[in-house]
């Protein structure tokens, strides 16, 4: 790496101690250099580190690393891919070995050779012109191998012997030692004692295993010869000269021979359409003492680029992406491989509009360079793994537009949880059922509903109560026409009671220009359970408007939190002890806490309750007035505020005068010592109408909740018909 730095340094040159405290060691990004590779099963990028001078009592409690932002990776899902075609070219043909090497099992002994169908035979293999062809359905960079232990490619060992010329060994008999070109290779001496001249080799043999000697030697028993093998492999150890002391009867040294020298390298290559093209530096995991496939393990390669290797058909009919081992020597004799399987090139992932932590999976969803209609996932409790039989084919979702947003909602049913995925364009609905490739269908909810704001989309923390103790996880959203709930069931209209911001028609409808501003998000505060919904109104162009739905009574109100306060966004958070706590934030710059203090952060709480036009009488002919109202709220104890009490009869935007004092607004007081609940009243005496309406105000900065109306109540005076006209 470059530009490191040691943030472990302790003490000043020349006495620095790397690893002398706990701190960071940075260096430049390797995400355009580094590969992966590799080491104990496990593909990755490694870093190899060294310290100079570390003395023994160093301990290194906990390593992490920090990465840096770069485009996402596909990585192996660790499964490897099984050979769709194996062909082992001998003798001048291709040999079918795919069955062979199929199952990662193996039936063999010595003495029968057990089941030569579950196991590859690469005996002697000549250097060069006999090969390995490996096919694959999809590109590979690395491949698993697995020999029969004691059955790999390697150098051999040379073998002497001692072979006994009696048949029986007398009791004043004996063998008093063996020398391999001058080196004693026994402990003692063996006495005999009237036993068969094999028995006898089999002690001698026993006798030499437990001595250790330089260069070592081991020894079995083999009829009536011991059978004298090198610790030292290859040809080095042929020719040595082997002599047997004895006592009272004849042998025959044989010295030792038959070693070989195996120095096999491997080289992979690739069809690239026309011929068989090197994949370059091969990382050779099975080499032991010099030998490729001299022991099990794993071989890769760096990924060939995309579009310069193909697939072709070699033995069989069906088109494989095909891979050549070669070995630039001849193969030991008895080399038995029974598993090789691939190691998949990691796809290029493409950039994705926005990702969605769902079943324990990253979904990534409309594909800006290719399908926006597309979404793919990884493996199940991985972010990065896009490949193998847990992630299935890409989804697709209606026509070829884009997808806006997405979110995970939870469906209770008699035994289990299920997981739904609720996916929104701009003019369409779908939701993906199941939680895995093999039952995971999309489905198509509407085919005019949609999302034109993705900010909106929001999925609820309590979700909808249907019923005592039961409840529906809830998703609210903007669409072109208004504010849509989705049920696990189907799709709402939540809107009606404010369908004036969605009527053109109307000077404070919401901005067309800046409908994909919006934003959404639930609070819960106090048992509570909030939808806010923020939106730039008539010719605003930030967002200057927020209506709150409460999801338990179903009931939009105003939120408005005076100049330079308009919340642009919002959201929960926890703190470390798990508690929740709700935020937004401003246009200025600057996050707000929610529901805390007496005041929007120095502007006053601003109250309002507008009860709507009411007809006393129930018909519309009928005038009547109003004669007395009251008003029970929860008392409050710090503010001097009183509430402002207006009346307009028949729809009428300014304030209704008194008849009998000439008020056109009355007040109320909020408190009552000692008691909960205050209820102020007061006798008006209104002309008559058709229709009537309250309205009630406070401005408040001393109380946490200024107003907490309870109930309204009053009297009305029948007036008799009316045939007003009123027009202008």
């Amino acid at each position: 790496v470059s530009s490191l730095v040691d943030g472990t340094i302790t003490g000043t040159s020349p006495n620095e101690v790397s690893l002398g405290q706990t701190g960071i060691v940075t260096f430049s990004s390797t995400e355009s250099v580094a590969k992966q590779q590799v080491i104990n099963g496990v593909l990755g990028f490694y870093f190899k580190v060294e310290i100079i001078g570390v003395v023994d009592t160093t301990r290194i409690s906990n390593v992490a690393v920090v990465e840096p932002f770069q485009p996402i990776q596909d990585f192996w899902d660790g499964e490897v891919r099984t050979t769709n075609s194996v062909q082992l070219f001998e003798d001048g043909i291709n040999k079918d070995n795919t069955i062979n090497v199929f199952e990662d099992s193996f039936i063999f002994d010595d003495a029968t050779e057990g089941n030569t169908a579950t196991y590859m035979d690469m005996n002697e293999l000549t250097a060069t012109t006999e090969y390995l062809q490996l096919g694959f359905t999809e590109r590979i960079q690395g491949l698993q191998i697995k020999m029969i232990p004691n059955k790999s490619n390697g150098s051999t060992s040379a073998i002497g012997k001692v072979i006994l010329k009696q048949s029986v060994i007398g009791i004043a008999d004996s063998m008093t030692g063996i020398t391999v070109d001058g080196v004693q290779i026994m402990s003692g001496t063996e006495i005999g004692g009237v036993i068969s001249s094999s028995e006898f080799a089999e002690r001698v043999a026993a006798n030499i295993n437990k001595h250790i000697s330089v260069p070592n030697y081991t020894a079995e028993g083999e009829g009536n010869a011991i059978n004298i093998i090198s610790a030292l492999k290859g040809t080095a150890a042929n020719g040595l000269t082997v002599t047997g002391a004895v006592s009272g009867f004849t042998i025959t040294n044989v010295n030792t021979a038959g070693a070989i020298n195996i120095t096999s390298a491997l080289t992979v290559n690739y069809w690239s359409g026309s011929a068989w093209v090197t994949v370059g530096t091969v990382t050779d995991g099975t080499i032991d003492n010099s030998a490729s496939f001299g022991k099990s393990g794993f071989i890769t390669w760096n990924p060939i680029t995309e579009n310069t290797e193909f697939k072709r058909e070699i033995g069989k009919e069906e088109k494989l992406h095909y891979y050549k081992l070669v070995w630039n020597s001849a193969f030991s004799p008895d080399v038995l491989s029974y598993f090789i399987a691939g190691i998949p090139v990691q796809k290029q992932i493409d950039s994705y509009k926005f990702p969605l932590h769902a079943q324990g999976r990253l979904w990534l969803f409309s594909n800006k360079d290719g399908d926006k209609n597309e979404a793919i996932v990884t493996n199940i409790n991985e972010l990065n793994s896009f490949n193998g039989k847990g992630v299935g084919d890409p989804f697709k979702f209606g026509d070829k537009t884009e997808i806006v947003a997405a979110v995970e909602l939870f469906t209770k049913k008699t035994i289990s949880v299920d997981s739904l995925i609720l996916v929104l364009k701009e003019s369409s609905g779908h939701i993906i059922e199941g939680d895995n490739p093999e039952n995971w269908k999309v489905i198509n909810l509407d085919d005019n509903i949609g999302c034109n704001a993705p900010y909106t989309l929001s999925v609820s923390t309590l979700g909808l109560e249907v019923a005592p103790l039961q409840r529906k996880s809830i998703a609210i959203w903007q669409g072109s026409s208004g504010i849509y709930m989705f049920d696990n069931s189907a799709i709402h209209t939540v809107s009606d009671d404010i369908s004036n911001f969605f009527d053109q028609r109307n000077s404070d409808a919401i901005n067309l220009a800046k409908v994909g501003l919006s934003y959404g998000f639930f609070e819960v505060e106090n048992g509570e359970h909030y939808y806010h919904w923020c939106f730039a109104s008539g010719s605003s162009t930030t967002l200057d408007k927020e209506w709150v739905l409460d999801i338990k009574r179903q009931k939009w109100f105003e939120a408005d939190r005076g100049t330079a306060k308009a919340l642009q966004g919002g959201g929960m958070v926890l703190d470390t002890s798990g508690n929740v706590y709700n935020y937004g934030f401003i246009d200025t710059g600057f996050i707000e806490r929610l529901n805390n203090g007496t005041t929007y952060d120095g502007n006053t709480i601003d109250y309002e309750m507008d009860l709507g036009d009411q007809l006393p009488s129930g018909d519309i002919n009928i005038l009547t007035s109003m004669d007395y109202v009251r008003l029970a709220t929860v008392s409050k104890t710090n503010t001097s505020s009183t509430i402002k009490v207006e009346h307009f009869g028949d729809t009428k935007t300014v304030a209704t005068t008194d008849n009998s004092n000439g008020n056109a607004f009355y007040t109320f007081k909020t408190n009552k010592t000692g008691q909960r609940i205050c209820m102020p009243s007061q006798r008006i005496n209104t002309p008559p109408h058709m229709m009537h309406r309250l309205k009630f105000t406070i401005s408040t900065d001393n109380e946490t909740v200024g107003f907490e109306p309870l109930f309204v109540s009053g009297f009305y005076k029948l007036r008799g018909e009316s045939e007003l006209s009123i027009t202008d």
